[in-house]
């Protein structure tokens, strides 16, 4: 699936990372980059969100990540958020500062929807799919994505 033998090596030891350490949040995101469909990248996530419980586990995209007022749901109590399709729609290229918070932050107000706004540690890792080469603004050497091709 993964390009380079090194990319696959990371992307297992950030699985593992999540399932090791459930209390502490991965520095890093990883993006993979496919313009080809049907290679098995929700096949990949499923596996570990059942190792990881599908309870914790949530399915995202660009769209909901760019409304502030939408991500408290998201990553309440969170393990794994799994962002597809980054680049399909017109926030691509706006929502490159908001998804470096997003990756980063160790803690978070969030808006419940129907209850309280609480702040919340986040422990919680992101891993985002595209079909497109460049799915959101990124700077050149940006630590806080790990950016992987698969075919």
């Amino acid at each position: 699936m993964v390009h380079r033998r090194e990319d696959a090596e990371i992307l297992l030891d950030w699985f593992a990372y999540l399932i090791q350490f459930p209390n502490e949040r991965p520095m890093f995101s990883p993006l993979i980059i496919s313009q080809v469909r049907g290679v098995g990248k929700d096949m990949m996530t499923d596996i570990f969100s059942n190792l990881l419980g599908y309870e914790y586990c949530k399915k995202s995209n660009i769209y909901n990540l760019s409304k502030s007022d939408s991500c408290g749901d998201i990553f309440y109590r969170s393990k794994l958020i799994i962002v597809s399709e980054c680049g399909s729609d017109k926030y691509r290229y706006t929502i490159g500062n908001t998804l470096k918070d997003a990756t980063t932050s160790i803690s978070m107000t969030m808006n419940l929807k129907g209850k309280d706004i609480v702040n919340e540690s986040v422990y919680c890792g992101m891993i985002f799919y595209s079909n497109y080469t460049s799915p959101f603004r990124l700077d050149e050497g940006d630590r806080r994505f790990f950016i992987t091709r698969c075919d």
